[in-house]
């Protein structure tokens, strides 16, 4: 997959149930969203939470990808939509370079 093509990023805090296993549901996103997943992410700290990045060529894909998350019975679906990302260096980055 070429990521110049696509235009949005879409992130979405997942929050799930205590009850289900987020193993098989971080599969299942990676199955059915294959064409489009950037990466997902869970946390040990925040164990019922998914960060599920996303990468859409327009806002009704976005919107799409949303309600079908909606529609998977998800105790919450937070989207986030950016269009343009900046990197900024931190401390390490400089201390890198002067090494």
């Amino acid at each position: 997959m070429v990521l110049a093509f696509f235009s949005l990023i879409s992130l979405f805090f997942l929050k799930i149930y205590f009850f289900l296993i987020i193993n098989s549901i971080v599969q299942h996103l990676n199955k059915k969203y294959s064409k489009n997943i950037a990466y997902c992410l869970t946390f040990n700290n925040i164990p019922h939470l998914i960060l599920f990045n996303t990468w859409t060529k327009t806002s009704k894909e976005s919107q799409r990808i949303q309600e079908e998350l909606l529609a998977e019975g998800f105790k919450n679906v937070i989207p986030h939509i950016f269009l343009y990302i900046k990197w900024y260096d931190c401390w390490v980055d400089q201390l890198l370079r002067t090494k």
